[in-house]
């Protein structure tokens, strides 16, 4: 049988293969984190500002401040088309520190086009690994010239051992569907505030070793021939959109 799997549900097998077994009975089943109004509104924010800067120009901007502008049109254009339940100044506060990022790092860079540092924005993509197809969206990614630059917001604190997952899956597939190496960094957004989490060669490599074993289990969990335990990390529980339920689950799918 052919599976496919999305990567949040690797990331819910991996840590508790209990709540991925019944997302894949029809349960919403998931880990929720954070404020999810701005989480959203910053995610549509910066696809809008991604697509509008990979345009080409039609007349010569001057840089400085360029992305800065760019973004706060998008803010706009956003705030007025569609609903969220985020305060104006807010917003603007989350948004300013990320386009401050990026104009940080095209300096660092020495790139001379802005636009050509935007490679693609919420992108979805299709992989084969250890016998399944899996599943995901970039956020962002950004070409900065000896290597591709996988850029994943989180508006939210930080939980690293969660996001390490899904940056090391994004890695496997940008470098199968680009043939060029990929730095994965989780972009932790604060009210006004920004922070960085990069995930190493050595981290790497571990982890796809645990996520190719991770994805046989998912297949054995979903064929019967092997149980699906919940999370030894009972601190992860509180963030579980089940938690309230698990037990009379439980009851209902093994007895």
């Amino acid at each position: 049988m052919e599976y496919r799997f999305s990567v949040s549900d690797v990331v819910s097998a991996f840590h508790c293969p209990l709540q991925f077994y019944f997302r894949k009975k029809g349960i919403k089943a998931y880990f929720r984190y954070g404020n999810v109004h701005i989480g959203s509104f910053v995610h549509n924010v910066l696809s809008v500002f991604a697509k509008e800067i990979e345009k080409p120009t039609l007349f010569n901007e001057k840089r400085e401040g360029y992305i800065e502008r760019k973004l706060y049109q998008a803010f706009l254009s956003v705030s007025i088309s569609k609903h969220y339940n985020v305060d104006f100044e807010e917003g603007w506060r989350y948004l300013k520190s990320i386009g401050a990022y990026f104009e940080n790092l095209a300096y660092k860079k020495s790139i001379p086009e802005i636009k050509e540092m935007f490679l693609l924005s919420e992108e979805s993509f299709l992989i084969r690994l250890a016998g399944a197809y899996i599943s995901g969206r970039f956020d962002l990614l950004l070409d900065i010239g000896n290597d591709i630059r996988i850029i994943d917001y989180k508006t939210r604190g930080k939980e690293i051992d969660i996001d390490a997952v899904q940056i090391a899956i994004y890695r496997y597939a940008v470098e199968k569907i680009y043939k060029k190496k990929a730095s994965p960094y989780v972009l932790y957004i604060g009210d006004g505030e920004i922070s960085e989490e990069y995930f190493s060669d050595e981290e790497y490599t571990e982890l796809m070793k645990q996520i190719n074993k991770e994805i046989r289990d998912m297949k054995d969990f979903l064929e019967g021939n092997k149980i699906p335990l919940p999370t030894p990390e009972r601190s992860l529980c509180r963030y579980c959109s089940i938690q309230y339920h698990c037990e009379e689950l439980i009851k209902k799918f093994f007895t």
